[in-house]
């Protein structure tokens, strides 16, 4: 009675008929290499480049830590030995060599000091010369023309003298003055300098 129909088979959906074109595809793609970026640097323990600051006050421990994370790394170090406050400069410079292993190393000095004026750095040189024999001091690029002075103190006398000690420079430097205090007598030299003003800190 005619030709038979066959039953026409259903088509399975394909997740990517609603997409034009593939551009479309894209994001999608961008997304899934931006979530194994963020897999990958959660899950790093180690770094491509380390950067130490103030190189000198790291302790042996210290430098093992970090050269467990920069085994394969480049390394940048920055310190001053003259500044260390480790007991035992000879012990962490073993640990800094050991967490450097035998990759190259090339040594830079700063010979310009940007920091203080040449009368504080000629001084600094002075006691630099009698502590680390051989040491280079960097020359300083400004000068005030205030000339460091020692003034010997009786004890019952000493807030009175800094004081007084704070006030002479105010008027013959500009900027501000510092005035160095163990940290647990900060707030005693506040309170010594307080009708000075913002220009005096201690």
């Amino acid at each position: 009675l005619g030709t038979v129909v066959r039953p026409k088979r259903k088509r399975e959906a394909d997740p990517l008929d609603h997409l034009s074109g593939l551009e479309e595809l894209m994001p999608q793609r961008e997304e899934t290499q931006w979530e194994r970026a963020e897999r990958l640097a959660a899950e790093r323990t180690e770094y491509a480049h380390v950067i130490v600051d103030e190189a000198q006050d790291l302790t042996p421990m210290q430098w093992r830590m970090v050269g467990r994370r920069g085994r394969h790394a480049t390394w940048t170090i920055v310190g001053d030995p003259a500044q260390s406050s480790w007991s035992d400069p000879d012990e962490a410079a073993a640990a800094r060599d050991e967490a450097l292993g035998s990759r190259p190393r090339r040594r830079f000095t700063l010979t310009v000091n940007y920091r203080n004026p040449a009368e504080i750095a000629e001084l600094a040189a002075k006691v630099l010369a009698l502590a680390m024999p051989g040491m280079e001091s960097p020359s300083a690029v400004r000068s005030t023309g205030v000339v460091p002075r020692f003034v010997p103190v009786e004890g019952g006398d000493l807030a009175a003298t800094v004081r007084e000690e704070a006030r002479r420079l105010l008027a013959e430097v500009d900027g501000t003055v510092g005035v160095v205090v163990a940290m647990n007598r900060r707030a005693q030299a506040r309170e010594w300098l307080a009708e000075l003003g913002e220009r005096v800190v201690a």
